[in-house]
């Protein structure tokens, strides 16, 4: 039952008119997202786009913040790399999930504040930063390219 609400949910999301491309990685061991494991993805943005991360979790999650690494490269004309450190706010001031929850299934979504991040093809490589040697209740953990809100 909570694959199809899941799937549901997945669904309503993606008819979202603003999302241009996304990818979401959800292959860690019983829900567990080990600080040793990288999840990478290639993506394309345009001009004037989004880069948004997308945290899946188990509703009323053990943590507020979720330390993560972004290393972006430019996969074509100049490698540029960049690292940025995002602390996902997965709780608001409240103490209540921040993100959208569907029965005990929850989605959050933070910004990317990069400033000008130019046209072009990307690799992005996310890593665990966080002292545990797991983080448990993970669903997953992606992107989306959004095109600003019109």
């Amino acid at each position: 039952m909570r694959l199809l609400i899941f799937m549901l949910f997945l669904v309503f999301v993606s008819c979202n008119k603003n999302v241009k491309s996304n990818d979401f990685f959800r292959d860690f061991e019983d829900n567990r997202w080990p600080f040793n494991q990288d999840v990478e993805f290639d993506f394309t943005i345009d001009q004037g786009e989004e880069l948004w991360l997308h945290f899946g979790h188990i509703y009323d999650y053990d943590y507020d913040m979720i330390p993560i690494e972004m290393e972006i490269t430019k996969t074509e004309g100049d490698l540029n790399k960049m690292f940025v450190i995002e602390k996902l706010k997965v709780k608001n001031v409240n103490g209540g999930d921040s993100g959208e929850c569907l029965g005990d299934i929850c989605d959050y979504y933070q910004k990317v504040n990069l400033k000008d991040l130019e046209p072009g093809k990307y690799h992005i490589v996310l890593r665990n930063k966080s002292d545990l040697p797991y983080l448990p209740n993970v669903l997953g953990i992606g992107y989306q390219i959004r095109k600003p809100n019109q």
